[in-house]
């Protein structure tokens, strides 16, 4: 099994910080889905969805 983390907590890092941060934390993998924040600031992941 691979744990991988969630970026959103550190979204005020750059793209490019954020390996270092990873790998600061102790983590080998980066989860990069897509989030959506809505207008209220709740987020909700998106899926693709294959047929």
């Amino acid at each position: 099994m691979k744990i991988a983390l969630d970026p959103f907590m550190h979204r005020h890092l750059s793209l490019e910080q954020l390996p270092s941060k990873v790998a600061e934390l102790g983590y080998e993998w980066i989860e990069l889905s897509l989030v959506v924040i809505s207008l209220n600031g709740s987020k909700r992941r998106v899926s693709s969805q294959t047929a």
